[in-house]
């Protein structure tokens, strides 16, 4: 009786096969899935610059004057600091409402919960961030003025000369961006690698880092820049004109050396061998 069959030599092919579309399908399943979450990234961004554009012009042209969390205030305890200044999240509810807008689908974990005790309702699970909102607002000189503070920021339109490259708002690995964590050739940390949390990997912050430096130790690590940034190995980003727009890691970089981006004034000049 004969039999009808795959020979071993014929399934093995079979098999070789199947792993070589495999290997060549399942990166594109995967890209195409992250490209998914950048659309609803990218349009849970567009709906918070919608936000702050109706904020600034409900506040006279003045972007959210917001503290750091926690701030400190001489003669005001840090919680009633917060309490008296919320997060920007908070502040633009009204114009929202809705908590999931501030939840990028591509980050592993709520960043923007800096010092969560002060007001623990506000931060991580009680109200999860995703996104980084410029302290460069926050230290805004009207504030800053009223404590006897002394501050250079950018809170009101009118003082933004080219609104379409002023940082607002972006991908972020904490809650709020601050210049401390920028590379020597300007790159900002906290919004290229938005899905790492800052001073990892022994890097002190990235002072004294470039790119190439960082990206070598990610490499190191055992880790891909795509593990580490959040989009594609880019960030959303949205601008004081309110427009958004993806930026790859390589060009989330300061004007002053070079880059696209303008972040606004030194929070802390002296810390910052790229502005020095």
């Amino acid at each position: 009786m004969n039999r009808k069959g795959f020979t071993l030599i014929e399934l093995l092919v079979v098999i070789a096969i199947i792993a070589i579309l495999a290997a060549i399908l399942f990166p594109v399943f995967s890209q195409a899935r992250e490209k998914a979450r950048q659309a609803q990234c990218t349009s849970n961004v567009r709906n918070i610059a919608l936000a702050f554009g109706q904020y600034t012009q409900d506040y006279d042209e003045r972007f959210y004057a917001q503290p750091t969390p926690c701030g400190r205030i001489p003669g005001f305890p840090s919680q009633q600091v917060s309490r008296m200044h919320p997060p920007y999240y908070v502040v633009l509810q009204p114009y929202l409402r809705n908590k999931q807008v501030f939840v990028c689908p591509s980050a592993p974990r709520y960043y923007g919960c800096a010092q969560p005790t002060c007001v623990p309702e506000w931060y991580c699970d009680g109200f999860p961030n995703t996104y980084g909102y410029s302290e460069m607002l926050n230290n805004d000189v009207d504030w800053a003025g009223q404590f006897g503070f002394q501050a250079s920021g950018w809170g009101r339109l009118a003082t933004i000369r080219e609104p379409a490259k002023m940082f607002v708002l972006g991908d972020c690995a904490m809650g709020l961006l601050c210049t401390p964590n920028v590379t020597r050739d300007g790159i900002q940390i906290r919004i290229a690698l938005a899905n790492q949390p800052p001073c990892w990997l022994g890097l002190a912050c990235y002072w004294n880092h470039t790119g190439s430096t960082v990206e070598q130790a990610v490499l190191r690590s055992g880790r891909t820049m795509s593990t580490v940034t959040r989009h594609l190995e880019g960030s959303e980003i949205i601008f004081a004109d309110f427009h958004v727009k993806w930026y790859r890691w390589q060009n989330v970089r300061d004007s002053r050396v070079g880059g696209p981006i303008q972040f606004g004034a030194d929070c802390r000049p002296s810390w910052v061998p790229a502005f020095q």
